[in-house]
């Protein structure tokens, strides 16, 4: 009996990138009822405890996602509680507990692909997975973005373009903005993953998704994702290029590209002259108000924020206006700080100054102490994180957003990387069949750790 249940609990575990993947389409839709696709991860845990004998691979991450968690349980909690409040008592807002699924999803994400190093002693599933997330993105930016006036002058180029069918999953296409925050994220990784990926076909297929989505960043103008993005493959060029004639034929395309944008931002195509347009000007003004509304929440509910991806709620808005969107859905803070602050107050940026500051700190001991290989994955996750943190200064995706998915798997792939260069001399995992069993062989060797 005892190894029919591990046979099971095997087979389990070699659907779990399925199952992961079912709940990461399930979990792409508004539908509340979305959280019910989360019973997935009983078998998925439970599969883990029978045939690994563990549920994760513990990672320096683990505090800040207990954290996290305790926030966000104790942010839903007072808002249903009514324990704190502001002039009539109602404030924080909640949807319940089921804002905590893409936050509870996003973190068994980063979990599998920690596991997934784990298991097979290398980077390559991990990495692939990023390649296929980003080839994903690319696409969409290209056949499935909402264009605005901002790409005018460049619909020359966008006409042409195939149109994806306008499934329920991208009905009405994506705004713009959205898409370009994301592609901020994962231009930069894939080029740093192009020049630096130990195996020619994933530098091959990186290569293809940073061109896609490239040209699906300069077509959105996303002006925030274009400036991320052209400062982080400057300092991949620098980092992952050796000196020498590759390296400034590197730096003069990065160049370039900040030439063409200054071109398309001031308008010269269209009019001649040297111009900020009027909707640049009016965007910039409309954030000014935003972020007075997400200060004014923050400073209301310093200890809670108006509650979890709250901050587009009409009771919210009422309370908290902003000129010039009194009839307009307003999504988010356009800026991920401020965000973090109305949804989840102080407590909440300490929290995500935590994410941050782990993640920078293993970047920088993986760069300092790895191989060649390893200082690749950690540059390009670095220029990628930085691409998105200067979007984020006058944009958002909050964690609760089905685009935040992106956000958490470049968290498991530093933290995927942190832990195969740190235990792939000591405690390596590798699986063998055995009369029907799994069985796990232990090798210990004398691997330096970063820890010590």
């Amino acid at each position: 009996m005892y190894l029919f249940v591990k046979q099971i609990a095997r087979g389990i575990t070699r659907l779990e990138s399925l199952l992961l993947v079912i709940m990461l389409i399930a979990f792409w839709y508004p539908d509340p009822r979305r959280v019910w696709a989360l019973v997935l991860l009983i078998p998925i845990l439970a599969a883990r405890w029978i045939a690994r004998g563990r549920l994760w691979t513990p990672t320096r991450m683990d505090n800040v996602w207990l954290a996290f968690m305790g926030l966000c349980l104790l942010n839903i909690v007072v808002a249903d509680s009514g324990v704190v409040g502001g002039q009539d008592n109602t404030l924080p807002f909640t949807r319940g507990l089921m804002m905590l699924g893409r936050p509870i999803l996003g973190i068994v994400l980063t979990s599998a692909l920690v596991e997934s190093v784990r298991l097979r002693g290398d980077m390559r599933r991990s990495t692939w997975a990023l390649i296929a997330l980003g080839m994903l993105v690319a696409i969409l930016s290209v056949g499935a973005s909402a264009w605005s006036e901002k790409s005018d002058q460049l619909r020359f180029l966008i006409d042409p373009l195939p149109r994806l069918p306008n499934w329920d999953m991208i009905r009405g296409g994506f705004n713009v903005n959205e898409i370009g925050g994301v592609l901020a994220t994962l231009v930069p990784l894939m080029a740093g993953i192009a020049l630096s990926a130990a195996h020619p076909t994933q530098r091959r297929a990186a290569a293809v998704v940073f061109w896609i989505g490239l040209f699906g960043a300069m077509m959105g103008q996303s002006r925030l994702a274009i400036g991320g993005i052209i400062a982080a493959l400057f300092v991949v060029s620098v980092l992952l290029i050796p000196a020498g004639r590759r390296r400034a034929l590197a730096i003069a395309g990065v160049a370039l590209l900040t030439i063409i944008e200054l071109i398309i931002l001031s308008e010269i195509l269209a009019t001649g002259q040297a111009t900020i347009s009027d909707r640049d000007e009016g965007s910039w003004r409309a954030r000014l108000y935003i972020w007075e509304s997400a200060l004014d929440m923050t400073v209301d509910y310093p200890l809670t924020g108006v509650g979890l991806n709250m901050f587009r709620d009409g009771r919210v808005r009422a309370r908290y206006p902003v000129v010039g969107y009194e009839t307009q859905v307003l999504p988010h803070a356009h800026n991920e700080w401020l965000q973090l602050a109305a949804d989840m107050g102080i407590p909440g940026v300490l929290m995500f100054t935590g994410w941050y500051g782990v993640l920078t700190l293993l970047l920088w001991r993986l760069w300092r102490r790895g191989d060649a290989p390893t200082r690749g994955i950690a540059a390009a996750c670095a220029a990628g994180l930085l691409a998105h943190a200067i979007f984020g200064l006058a944009d958002a995706i909050p964690l609760w957003d089905r685009f935040a998915f992106v956000h958490y798997a470049i968290t498991g792939l530093i933290l995927a990387q942190y832990r195969h260069f740190t235990h792939r001399g000591e405690d390596r995992v590798m699986l063998r069949e055995n009369k029907g069993e799994t069985v796990f062989l232990w090798r210990k060797t004398n691997a330096t750790s970063f820890d010590g």
